[in-house]
Parts: C-alpha cells; sequence; structure tokens
C-alpha cells in the first residue's frame, strides 16, 4: 500500500498536476457580423469565409437585432451575417488559434482579418462592422 501512494505521488512529482486536464479541446465560436454598403445600408448577397471554409449562408439585405443567445452587451446591435457555431482545436494550456475571415462582394473589395482565438469555458463571440467598398466609386447603388 505504501509502495502504490509513494509512486502516485512520485507520478503527480514528475508529471505536475496540470497534466490532469485533457488536451487537445475544441473551442466553439461564432463570427457576427454587420455588411454595410458605404452609406450603412445592408448590403446583401456577401459571401463569407470563416477559417478558409466558405459559408453557407450569404448576408442579408435587412439587419437582424441581437437578442437571446448572444452575450448580453450585445443587445440591439445589428448584423445580417451571423456564422453557425464553429470550432477549433486548442493543443495545450495557454495555446490560441488565428482564424482568418474574408468578406467579399462582386463590384466591391474584399475585406479580410484575422481573430485571436483562446481557451475559454464557453463559447466566443466575435463581431465587426465591415464597411464594403465599391470596386468604382460612384457604380453601385
Amino acid at each position: 500500500m505504501r509502495l502504490m501512494l509513494l509512486m502516485l505521488g512520485l507520478g503527480l512529482l514528475l508529471v505536475g498536476c496540470g497534466a490532469l486536464e485533457t488536451y487537445p479541446k475544441d473551442q466553439e465560436y461564432r463570427v457576427v457580423l454587420q455588411i454595410a454598403d458605404q452609406d450603412g445600408n445592408p448590403l446583401a448577397g456577401a459571401a463569407v469565409w470563416v477559417d478558409l471554409s466558405l459559408m453557407e449562408e450569404r448576408s442579408a439585405g435587412e439587419f437582424s437585432i441581437a437578442g437571446q443567445g448572444f452575450p448580453s452587451e450585445w443587445q440591439g446591435w445589428q448584423y445580417n451575417f451571423a456564422s453557425p457555431t464553429l470550432t477549433t482545436r486548442i493543443d495545450y494550456e495557454g495555446d490560441t488559434d488565428i482564424v482568418g475571415v474574408v468578406v467579399s462582394k462582386t463590384g466591391y473589395r474584399t475585406q479580410e482579418w484575422e481573430w485571436e482565438v483562446e481557451e475559454w469555458s464557453d463559447r466566443l463571440f466575435f463581431r465587426r462592422v465591415v464597411i464594403m467598398e465599391p470596386l468604382c466609386p460612384g457604380t453601385q447603388g
């Protein structure tokens, strides 16, 4: 019995208590965008790629209002694109992953940026206002 306790204590000493966490882990996140023209009107039909995957849905022609299911500080915020719940892999404690987002529509300049996803106890949400610029000003609308 003493030998078993000694081995267990030695194992914890060598591995450390943090090793009880299981990695890799999947971190859930959602991307919520307000995609608009230069006048601030919703721009319908923009394609969105998240982490190199083209999303099925395109931006809507009307804004929706953030309510239930969104962070409380977002209540009332307008959006016209919301991704499904997505996941990325967190390989070890303190690890992060970079998620790229691209928004594109024919006749407009493509917009792209990145977010850093870190381990969190709940689903993460990312939001951004995307003002699409026409390739040839004065020809849109």
